[in-house]
């Protein structure tokens, strides 16, 4: 289990640096790899697609929020399309972490997953990808309250998912076991 928890996570790192190393640039790169991680995931296992979108249509919408608001600047007056597939990657992200962090307090998850994404949001104006439109300390405000309530809404919208799919699987290994006997 912890192996699959390491191998989405440096696969999701390596979506965020091509994403935000590239930019404009390698945008396409980074949405094939979105689109080859979603299909792969549909195709080998059971997994809440449709969760999977709401949640980066919620990221794509504060992010857009933030454009509007000049909280984020980036180079061209459009919401950039690498943005939007690093939205989807990480909300394939979420399905996965959930089922490792939700033995933890909701609490605790948010205020970590909101210093985190707040983090990789600095990084990422660090790097170039995009600039604060005001100074740096209201802006990692704006964007760890954003991602906490992000986080809260994540543990929300999976975690039932990650108790079904137990159940399932339990229901599963269950008749197996039965069946061999």
């Amino acid at each position: 289990m912890m192996k699959k928890l390491w191998l989405v996570s440096v696969w999701f790192q390596i979506i965020w640096l091509v994403a935000v190393l590239g930019t404009d640039a390698w945008q396409w790169v980074t949405v094939c790899l979105v689109l080859a991680t979603l299909i792969y995931t549909v195709i080998k296992q059971r997994i809440a697609l449709e969760r999977v979108i709401i949640l980066a249509f919620v990221g794509v919408t504060v992010d857009l929020l933030n454009m509007k608001f000049d909280v984020i600047v980036f180079p061209s007056s459009q919401f950039p399309i690498w943005l939007m597939a690093l939205w989807f990657a990480f909300s394939w992200y979420a399905y996965y972490i959930v089922q490792y962090v939700n033995r933890f307090p909701s609490a605790l998850v948010s205020m970590i997953g909101g210093i985190s994404g707040c983090l990789c949001y600095w990084a990422a104006q660090r790097l170039g990808a995009a600039q604060f439109g005001l100074p740096t300390l209201p802006v990692l405000l704006i964007l760890w309250l954003e991602w906490t309530m992000i986080c809260t809404l994540m543990l929300r919208i999976f975690r039932d998912v990650q108790l079904k799919n137990k159940a399932l699987s339990s229901r599963h290994h269950s008749a197996m076991h039965n069946h061999k006997r």
